[in-house]
Order: structure tokens, then C-alpha cells, then sequence
């Protein structure tokens, strides 16, 4: 079960999202933003399209040594917008897992805050909201970010986030603009990964993501 922070106030939405970038933004660096100027000169990075429309999420870059309480992981933390035309960043390849999602939904004069609290990953390697792999080189789109994070939905543990991928409507969007466009032929759908899916060792030692 997903367990929720709920905390009820009569502040508006926008104070709302200047406290919480507040509170979170100094928790992990945010994605560098990919310059279409310089290119992807280094083959041991990754480019990837992703936005979120929660307003806050994390990502966490897996690491082997996740079960020791002394090793923290390197976090990266995107703030909501939606919008997937510029939303193109430069990543280290590997696998990454979301590690915590804050949103806010507005009901007449009171916002509710609602955010997650079990860590993004369980010690048997399970997903608890949601991952993808990038690997060296890719251009890679992965889409909308999406949570289901509100009231009547709090107690579902079933696809509690999904993504918007719709390759072809990012592509043109990309279309609209001449500085992404070398990007359009090398870019690919990669997979997100859902809640109980798993990170395992195969036999060659290496790490990998599967739904069961």
C-alpha cells in the first residue's frame, strides 16, 4: 500500500509551488538542460525527452550499493511543467527510479498536498513507483510523467504512475523548432518500467530492469 502525506491549507497554489521548490529543489540537482549548440560531443552521456507534470519528482540513478544505509544516491529533481518541446536533457547512462513525487491539487478556497514516503526502491531491488534505462549514446524519449497521486486514488497501488508517450506528436513538436531537429531520426521510445517491477543481476553480472 502507497501510504500519503495529506496536509489541508488556505494558502493559494502559487505560494504553495514557491514553498515546495523551496523545501525541495536543494534535494538532489536538477538535469542539466541539453544545448543543442554543442551537441552530444561525449559518447559516454545520454540525451533523453522527459517532463513531469507533478510539481515535484526525483529521480534516482541506481546504484549496486542501494542497501547500504551509508551510500545515498545520486538524485536528480524536475520540477512540473509538461511540456515536451524543449524538455531535453543530458544524462548519465544507467538505470534510474523515481524516488519521490510531490503534487497539489486545488479544491475551491484549500489546496492538498499530497506526496509519497516509501523510498523509490525496496531492498529486494522491487520498483515501488516507477523506472527506464538509458545507455551510452541514446536519444531517448520517454514522455509525460504522470501520478495518480489525489484522493480517490490514494489507496490504489495499481499503476499509481504512468507516462504520456506519444512519439510522433513529440516529434513534431520538435519540428517546430530548427535546433532540435537533428534529433528527430536517432530519437527512440524506451520503456518505463512499473510499480513491482524489478532491478536483477543476470548471469554476466550486469544489471537490468523486468516487469516480473
Amino acid at each position: 500500500m502507497v501510504y500519503l502525506n495529506k496536509m489541508q491549507h488556505g494558502i493559494t497554489f502559487t505560494l504553495l509551488s514557491i514553498l515546495c521548490m523551496l523545501c525541495v529543489g536543494c534535494s538532489g540537482s536538477t538535469l542539466p538542460k541539453y544545448d543543442p549548440d554543442k551537441g552530444l560531443n561525449d559518447k559516454h552521456k545520454a540525451i533523453i525527452n522527459l517532463t513531469v507534470k507533478d510539481d515535484v519528482v526525483r529521480i534516482a540513478k541506481f546504484d549496486e550499493n542501494y542497501n547500504n544505509p551509508n551510500v545515498k544516491p545520486i538524485e536528480h529533481t524536475m520540477f512540473g511543467t509538461g511540456h515536451l518541446k524543449n524538455a531535453f536533457y543530458t544524462i548519465d547512462p544507467g538505470i534510474y527510479y523515481i524516488s519521490y513525487v510531490k503534487t497539489t491539487v486545488d479544491s475551491y478556497n484549500y489546496s492538498t498536498i499530497y506526496s509519497t514516503t516509501l523510498p523509490g526502491l525496496t531492498a529486494e531491488g522491487r520498483v515501488v513507483y516507477g523506472a527506464f534505462e538509458v545507455k551510452a549514446g541514446d536519444i531517448a524519449f520517454l514522455g509525460v510523467l504522470n501520478s495518480y497521486l489525489t484522493s480517490s486514488r490514494e489507496n490504489n497501488e495499481a499503476g499509481l504512475f504512468f507516462v504520456e508517450a506519444d512519439l510522433e506528436y513529440a516529434k513534431k513538436q520538435m519540428l517546430k523548432s530548427k535546433k532540435y531537429k537533428p534529433l528527430i531520426d536517432k530519437l527512440h521510445k524506451i520503456q518505463f518500467y512499473p510499480r513491482s517491477s524489478r532491478i536483477y543481476r543476470d548471469k554476466n553480472g550486469k544489471y537490468k530492469l523486468s516487469y516480473d
